[in-house]
């Protein structure tokens, strides 16, 4: 959510606290690229169906299923208004059975709104049950279609309140009405007054007829897929009479498999079996008592065509059986390296950053005549007499005129004939015939028309004749600024008329225009939004406001011209991979001139959010990228999209194909933090079998100031996506997949998901990466690297210099990379921390915990009994900050490949100094250097028979192998004391007892 808040920007995507994490850990240094003993790189092996959850979407028979009797159930909707025109949040979203996706109208405006079901046939209903978001309805109106007219049903007043975050579902009631029984084919939701400004939605709507059984009008809502389609929140459930049940899978071929996972909605199953069919009969792998809520069988590998999930017997008194999800796994495929980490052992320590393309977007391909700017909101008459309809003069409407261009070009500029909007034209752009004289032709690459004029705020008209081209690219604009655009062809590749206010909202009208035809297209802002009339007829209107762009004329300010890294640039700044989000997803430019550079895409297949599944099995990837695929990393399938099983399946479509087509190449998706559930997370890592996790959160703004600068929220964020990770395919941890997330790349507002004047310290630049990498990270990507907007962006100052921003992440980046063919071979397998202080009341009190990381005890570590931090800086008012310590051990499966690059090592571990600053303050007044929050941290050992001399430091530096010095205290207790920057953390490992390292341990680091 919040890059793409930034995206539309374009459209644009203090901590007292010291991290320590311990880890038995593994090399990769930024400088090579690991090797195996004959010296080629390694190759990351392919997924095969046997990894993860093998009854996903697999065809599921069941003995007995419950249907609560909903009419409406996936039944077609149409709806008079639906968010932003984005199908995300149309009517279908009200009717399809899972309560985590909405039917959501547009903020601001709107005074009612309807949502008609169509039943498809005559039914008779007295009941409706729905949930809405939040408190938004004032009254409402239900109404049956009788074949000629609506008839109401029922009239209520304020409607219940409903949940505003799925996992709060059960704590709310959906407002249920029953009346007298209606008959129609269609019923319609007719809300009639709205409470606020925010626009009525709705999760749930149904229909029914307690007067009848549930089964007459029975839905598939509850049936047995539902315990295979890799969503928790929905459920086979049986009928409560029942006192046994099946559930039968067929996994399509023979296959074997050693453990089975279910979910219960309560504990209602006394006894069960679990399974298998041998292609003659059924025979039980597991015989188990009285399940949990969350159930987990392990047996002897058996194997079977079919597997079956038989209750023998339920719970006396309890309900019919209920299972939300139903697993079933090989955990001896899943053992040793996962695809993702052998990906990463070949590629090294990602730390990647989104760039622009070397193909401007956002330009029009078409061309244009007549454009006009109202200062007042035109009647529909006199739109239709623009656009030639009746039989006025369109030269009779003046009144409010502010600018009128016939572009009757004679001189190279382009004259407003009512004031003094005068164009230049910019590129290649051609004078033609148009509808009425002259016009000027775009040709979707590099040209526009510069007018340089504020924005027209209050009520606007434009008015324009315009003959479209298809765009190379995802969006054509007609006018646009900084703050709005105009759009022939929206971002979301519908090819549909829209408009975009940056920072707001993408929004697209149901309205396509031909190709290689004129037509007359007016937009009309009001305080009640902004509407399309189409050759004189009103089309499509949206309530969200915006003003008149005015500052270009057939290109997106934002999108065109927009420069990417110079060669140096990009070199010195030691970020591994640019990532390519917008078309054509490659920037031939860069390449040519950096020819090894590795490169990653985002919002892949087609610059887009995740909208289909894949249709073919050819190439999506052009010619040009094909050949280059030898240094493509990693491609991101869409961005931030709402959990839902049909979205799983299109993922898993994707990364299929993509193991197929380019099998050394790491596949993932992103969700801001915490924007899935864990268990959804569980769910579609073992069902769409993703290479890798990423997550994108932001912290720091005037507003989000962190109580004496101790992040707890990066770590609460982190470890949400962490643990996940670190179980695997199969929830066993045996082959844990790679994780990671995004970096700040923009100056925030008042919180981190706006823009605004915030400009992160570095302190707070270093602990984002440093806590991640602590905490087992092994990608980072920093959204966004832009040169044209210095207000938004951070690597640039006005006159086009690098900022200290840029050097920052350049010290960085070259830091993380020399840890990181170490980092690439180590897992995670604990995170501790260490609390700092801060002042509340004039007392010194302990900074909160994080609510999903461990407090530091030294039972958790063979030899560090104590942590203690100093604060050497300026900053929180000299308290100590936080520590966090992450443990680690070599990744299993290494032998596998015969990589000996890790040492002969018992423990790895590292420690964060997690003392940050910044405190919402504007750049003059900060004071959130490292070197201003730095802080001593001594550790107190207690190494019993191990020799003193056996602790090694990796150089964040120099990538090289350093002994540490310990300093006797007593007996077999040593002190060792280091000193960290704010937000910086270095890497250590203990050798053998007796100081012998194996003949892979190079003190002077990798080679």
């Amino acid at each position: 959510m919040i890059k793409e808040i930034v995206r539309q920007r374009r459209t644009i995507k203090t901590a007292a606290c010291i991290a320590l994490l311990s880890f038995t850990w593994m090399s990769s240094s930024p400088a090579v690229m690991s090797a195996n003993e004959s010296g080629k790189t390694v190759k990351p092996w392919v997924n095969t169906e046997e990894l993860g959850n093998l009854v996903y979407d697999k065809p599921a028979t069941v003995s007995n299923f419950f249907t609560d009797g909903d009419m409406a159930y996936q039944k077609p909707v149409t709806a008079s208004n639906y968010y932003g025109n984005s199908a995300s949040f149309d009517g279908s979203k009200a009717v399809d059975g899972d309560p985590s996706t909405r039917w959501a109208t547009d903020d601001g405006g709107l005074t009612s709104v309807t949502m008609d079901i169509d039943f498809g046939t005559e039914v008779t209903f007295n009941k409706i049950d729905f949930m809405q978001f939040a408190k938004r309805i004032g009254s409402y109106k239900i109404q049956a279609w009788n074949g000629s007219e609506w008839v109401d049903a029922y009239t209520g007043g304020e409607a219940k309140a409903g949940y505003t975050n799925v996992n709060d579902k059960d704590k709310f009631a959906p407002e249920s009405v029953t009346f007298s029984p209606v008959t129609g084919s269609k019923v319609r939701f007719h809300i009639t007054s709205i409470l606020g400004t925010a626009g009525p939605s709705i999760w749930d709507f149904k229909v029914f007829n307690t007067n009848e059984p549930p089964q007459k009008y029975g839905n598939t809502a509850y049936d047995g897929n539902k315990a295979v389609d890799a969503n928790p929140e929905s459920r086979w459930a049986t009928t409560d009479d029942v006192t046994s049940a099946t559930l039968e899978v067929s996994l399509g071929a023979n296959m074997t498999f050693n453990q089975v996972e279910f979910s219960q909605l309560q504990q209602r199953i006394g006894s069960y079996k679990i399974q298998y069919w041998n292609g003659g009969e059924w025979r039980d792998a597991f015989v188990g008592g009285k399940a949990s809520t969350k159930e987990k069988a392990v047996f002897k590998p058996v194997t079977g065509s079919k597997v079956r999930l038989n209750i023998t017997e339920k719970v006396p008194g309890a309900l019919g059986p209920s299972i939300s999800e139903f697993e079933v796994y090989n955990t001896e495929a899943n053992r040793g390296l996962s695809r993702g980490s052998k990906a990463l052992i070949d590629k090294g320590l990602q730390i990647q950053a989104w760039v622009p393309t070397d193909v401007s977007t956002g330009v029009l391909n078409g061309t244009l005549d007549e454009v006009k700017v109202f200062n007042r909101a035109l009647s529909s008459e006199e739109i239709g007499q623009l656009a030639g309809k009746g039989t006025g003069d369109p030269s009779q409407i003046t009144e409010g005129g502010v600018a009128y261009w016939n572009f009757d070009i004679d001189d190279g500029l382009v004259h407003d004939s009512w004031g003094e909007y005068e164009g230049t034209l910019k590129g290649e752009v051609k004078a033609v015939s148009g509808k009425i004289g002259g016009a000027l032709e775009f040709n979707g690459k590099n040209t526009s028309v510069k007018i340089g004029k504020p924005d027209i705020s209050n009520n606007w008209t434009a008015s324009m004749w315009v003959k479209r081209l298809q765009s190379p690219t995802t969006s054509a604009a007609l006018m646009s600024s900084k703050n709005a655009a105009l759009k022939l062809e929206q971002e979301t590749r519908t090819k549909k008329v829209g408009f975009t206010k940056y920072g707001v909202a993408d929004v697209t009208f149901n309205y396509e225009a031909p190709i290689d035809e004129w037509v007359h297209l007016t937009f009309v802002g009001t305080s009640l939004g902004t509407s399309l009339y189409v050759n004189g007829e009103f089309k499509d209107k949206s309530n969200i406001m915006m003003n008149a762009p005015m500052d270009t004329i057939g290109a997106s300010v934002m999108d065109s011209d927009r420069e990417y890294p110079t060669a140096k640039e990009w070199s010195d700044i030691h970020f591994t991979a640019p990532t390519y989000y917008d078309p054509p997803l490659y920037n031939e430019s860069m390449h040519k001139v950096l020819p090894d550079m590795q490169w990653a895409i985002a919002k892949a297949p087609y610059a887009d959010q995740m909208k289909e599944a894949p249709t073919t099995e050819e190439h999506f990837l052009n010619d040009t990228q094909r050949a280059n695929l030898d240094h493509l990393v990693s491609m991101q399938f869409g961005d931030e999209e709402g959990y839902s099983p049909d979205l799983i399946k299109k993922m898993k479509g994707w990364y299929d194909l993509s193991h197929k087509l380019y099998p050394d190449v790491i596949v993932h998706n992103n969700q801001w933090g915490e924007q899935w559930t864990q268990d959804q997370m569980r769910s579609y890592v073992r069902a769409a079998k993703p290479d890798m996790i990423t997550f994108d959160a932001y912290y720091f703004g005037m507003r989000d100031k962190p109580l004496a600068g101790s992040v707890k929220q990066l770590y609460e964020q982190v470890n949400h996506v962490r643990t996940v990770a670190q179980e695997g395919y199969d929830g066993t941890g045996q082959s844990p997949i790679p994780w990671g997330q995004y970096l700040l790349g923009y100056k925030t507002g008042n919180n981190a998901a706006q823009t605004g004047p915030y400009v992160a310290t570095e302190s707070q630049i270093n602990i984002v990466s440093f806590a991640s990498w602590t905490m087992g990270a092994k990608w980072t990507s920093l959204f966004r690297w832009e040169k044209n907007n210095p207000e938004v962006f951070l690597f640039y100052d006005k006159n086009g210099n690098v900022t200290d921003h840029y050097h920052w992440y350049a010290e960085l980046a070259k830091q993380g990379r020399n840890l990181g063919s170490y980092l690439v071979r180590l897992n995670s397998t604990d995170v501790r921390f260490v609390q700092g202080q801060h002042q509340e009341n004039g007392k010194n009190v302990p900074n909160a915990k994080p609510k999903n990381v461990a407090l530091f005890d030294s039972t958790v570590d063979p030899y560090m009994r104590s942590v203690t931090a100093t604060n050497m800086g300026t900053e929180n008012n000299g308290l100590p900050g936080d520590v966090l310590i992450g443990y680690f051990e070599p990744i299993d499966g290494l032998k596998d490949i015969h990589d000996k690059f890790l040492p002969k090592a018992e423990n790895y571990f590292m420690i964060m100094n997690g003392l940050t600053s910044g405190e919402g303050l504007l750049p003059g007044q900060q004071h959130g250097s490292a070197e201003e929050t730095k802080q001593k941290i001594e550790v107190i050992f207690d190494l019993g028979d191990r020799k003193p001399d056996t602790l090694r430091k990796v150089s964040r530096d120099t990538g090289k192998v350093e002994p540490v010095q310990l300093t006797h205290v007593s007996g077999s207790q040593y002190r060792f004391e280091l000193t960290l920057g704010g937000g910086l953390a270095d890497l250590f490992f203990w050798t053998g007892k007796e100081g012998k390292e194996n003949a892979s341990t190079v003190l002077n680091g990798p080679e």
